[in-house]
């Protein structure tokens, strides 16, 4: 007779033996009646992509929320001003680069103070009260539409760390408003402090990210902090970490593995093997060299699914999740892909080593005299020796090996781990072939076909954007040297640049023209489509002053393109979602190129033209008849209150370079400061002539301060985001 759902809970709690066993007990969590009772209790909206990270503040007054689309939103729970559950009231573009994995308040803020963790290798530290407000006054200085308040990197200035160098994956938060700690898929557990600034947190110097791999560069991290555990010499990428507030000194990790580790802080220590250059080995499922990790990694108890000491593929051998009970510190819940979620006692619950070590004492007993016992472990030390197709994927491409034990006994065949971007992953069997070549333009030909015309332009669109980037940043310091005609020494780069940024323009242009939006639409929908258009102007006004400054560098008329690259501005239909950081960017830009082009004279004539447009972002004012005070008076005083305290960086600089030299000026304020004294100095084309030198004006005010603009405002601006705007897949290049 099958029992109902309250029988079954009945002998579950009073241990009475049932007919199915342990299945009665696992049927419990997903009965028919409990799921038929779930509900949607509210649809959160505001993100225009996958939300991959939730966050409760500890009031449980704010819920965060992070996304592929890069912004941080901040919900407000029964808020005083609606009827709704649940209101948006504020959405941060977050400069990340990349999809955000994680987001967590941080504890003792005030609900104030956010952390982000995002593919792009960043952690990201947002005070709210620092941009003007908190998330739940009403005051501030940033644009409010709805009653939405929308801010910006710049409008924040949040903290940087990157000294993660893969995807970062989680946060956990201490009972200190200081401290977090985060784990990443480069195999490392980091412990940041708040109270440092984002330079005691560098980038490696070389990273171990997937085009470095591809290039076979050697990962350099010996310019960053040490972690607090690694795994990165085991090729073991973490996915999850937890810790208990009650029991700090207790940290789970999984990953990669079939094991979820658990460490202690109190018995942390050094890696003697590293220190010694011992290599660990490329086979991680063998005995042995899961002894030297745990040995290296100071882990004090290895937890799987019925205390198993090895797991085979088809078992699901990584872990996606890892949460230590904050109720009952004791008690752990872990879920393995492709498996079921198992509940653990840190304490009680047998260690996956005793696990190992009991077979092996299990097989010696099956043996009949002295020399029989020693068999088993002869056996192992030879499959030691035989090469596994773990050993073997190891050295294809580049690919990590899988930690998933004697998968090569079970199944000879070989099988791609393909990793999604919400950071699971699968493994697809591969059928061997004769013919296993497949060039990039195949592949490229097959994924334009199942794309729609539309999808197919934005992709168009974005291909131009990333080679003007790659044209204007990625200089060759061997290409050229600086002459007459050419000061820079790099005209060929940005005659590419100037090419690809015409192009892109045009079919920007013509998408935004052909762009048709939804009729009757819902609510979300107005959401959707009013961020891509945002993120459409962000695109093109990055585009065309790209290409201004590509033509000047380029040494090309400025009469030949007057529509497109003559001066910075504004497209006609633009609306008004430049930020404010990106407005001084792109205001100072336009007076660096006019002052260059023809001295004060032409600065002040672009300046007269540019407030007569309605649309242009920083409308001066300037009369017709306004004379050479003006620049003075009117002109560099805006840019002046425009400007902010982030640093301009010098792109031509090593990276190996004091951090002094790292930037050319050390915040926006200066660089402003700097060009009103240059301005009052005439420019010179003759040599013995009094003044300064046009060649040299050019190549520090427009290849290295004008260059090192357009990196910071177009920070976030790259591939993906230009895609996803113009209505393609978002998918990167």
């Amino acid at each position: 007779m099958k029992l109902g759902l309250e029988d079954s809970l009945l002998d579950r709690e009073l241990g009475r033996p049932s007919l199915n066993g342990s299945k009665v007990v696992r049927g419990l969590y997903g009965h028919k009646t409990c799921i038929e009772d779930l509900d949607i209790v509210n649809q959160l909206e505001g993100h225009s992509g996958c939300v991959n990270a939730l966050s409760w503040s500890k009031t449980g007054r704010l819920l965060a929320s992070g996304s592929d689309d890069q912004y941080l939103n901040i919900h407000s729970y029964q808020p005083e001003h609606s009827t709704s559950p649940f209101a948006l009231s504020t959405s941060i573009s977050t400069g990340h680069t990349a999809n955000i994995f994680s987001v967590k308040f941080m504890p003792y803020s005030n609900d104030a103070r956010l952390v982000t963790a995002a593919g792009d290798g960043e952690v990201r530290i947002f005070d709210v009260e620092y941009s003007g407000r908190s998330a739940i006054s009403g005051h501030g200085r940033a644009s409010t539409y709805q009653g939405v308040r929308y801010l910006s990197s710049g409008d924040i200035q949040p903290k940087v760390y990157r000294s993660h160098s893969d995807r970062v994956k989680r946060i956990v938060t201490e009972s200190s408003p200081y401290l977090f700690l985060t784990c990443s898929e480069d195999g490392e557990v980091r412990q940041w402090d708040l109270r440092q600034p984002s330079s005691a947190y560098p980038a490696p110097a070389r990273r171990r990210g997937l085009r470095a791999q591809r290039a076979g560069a050697p990962e350099d991290t010996s310019n960053v902090p040490p972690p607090l555990i690694s795994y990165k010499r085991f090729n073991l990428d973490l996915n999850t970490i937890s810790c208990s507030p009650s029991q700090p000194h207790y940290i789970a990790l999984g990953g990669a593995h079939l094991h979820c580790f658990l460490h202690d802080r109190r018995m942390l220590g050094r890696d003697i093997s590293a220190e010694r250059g011992v290599s660990p080995g490329s086979d991680l499922s063998s005995d042995r060299q899961n002894e030297l990790m745990g040995q290296a990694t100071r882990c004090v108890r290895k937890f799987a699914p019925n205390g198993k000491g090895r797991m085979k593929r088809r078992d699901g051998g990584h872990i996606t999740a890892c949460k230590i009970s904050d109720a009952r510190p004791n008690e752990m819940v872990v879920s393995w892909s492709g498996d079921w979620i198992y509940n653990f006692d840190l304490v009680r619950s047998p260690d996956a080593d005793e696990a190992v070590k009991e077979e092996g004492l299990q097989g010696k007993a099956k043996g009949k005299g002295k020399n029989k016992m020693a068999e088993p472990r002869d056996r192992k030390r030879k499959r030691e020796k035989r090469p596994s197709a773990t050993s073997l994927r190891s050295n294809r491409g580049g690919s990590k090996p899988r930690q998933d034990g004697d998968g090569a006994e079970d199944d000879g065949g070989l099988a791609l781990r393909v990793r999604y971007e919400n950071g699971q992953s699968e493994d697809i069997s591969i059928q061997p072939s004769e013919d296993e070549s497949v060039s990039a333009d195949t592949v490229e030909s097959a994924r334009e076909v199942a794309m729609s015309e539309p999808q197919r332009r934005s992709l168009s669109v974005a291909h131009n954007f990333a080679d003007m980037r790659r044209a204007i940043f990625g200089l060759d310091a061997s290409e050229g040297t600086p002459s007459t005609e050419d000061p820079t020494g790099h005209a060929a780069s940005f005659t590419r640049a100037l090419e690809h940024a015409k192009n892109a323009l045009e079919k920007m242009d013509d998408i935004r023209r052909r762009w048709r939006y939804p009729v009757n639409p819902l609510e979300e929908d107005v959401i959707f489509q009013r961020t891509l258009r945002r993120n459409r102007d962000l695109a093109r006004r990055f585009v065309q002053t790209a290409g201004c400054v590509a033509r000047l560098l380029s040494g090309s008329d400025s009469e030949g393109e007057p529509e497109l690259f003559s001066v910075v501005r504004a497209a006609s239909n633009e609306g008004g979602s430049i930020p404010r950081g990106s407005k001084f960017v792109y205001a100072f830009i336009t007076a660096i190129l006019a002052w260059v082009e023809g001295g004060p004279e032409r600065l002040l004539e672009t300046f007269k033209a540019l407030s007569r447009r309605r649309n242009d972002d920083v409308n001066l004012g300037i009369p017709e008849d306004a004379g050479p005070e003006a620049i003075e008076g009117r002109i560099m005083s805006v840019l002046l209150a425009l400007a902010g305290s982030r640093s301009v960086p010098n792109l031509e600089a090593s990276r190996f370079e004091r951090d002094e030299l790292q930037v050319t000026f050390e915040s926006e304020r200066a660089a402003v400061t700097a060009f009103g004294a240059a301005i009052k100095i005439p420019l010179t084309t003759s040599v013995g002539e009094a003044g300064a030198d046009r060649a040299t004006a050019i190549r520090f005010w427009v290849l290295k301060v004008a260059r090192g603009l357009l990196m910071n405002v177009g920070e976030g601006i790259n591939f993906s985001f230009v895609d996803r705007a113009f209505g393609g897949l978002g998918a990167g290049s």
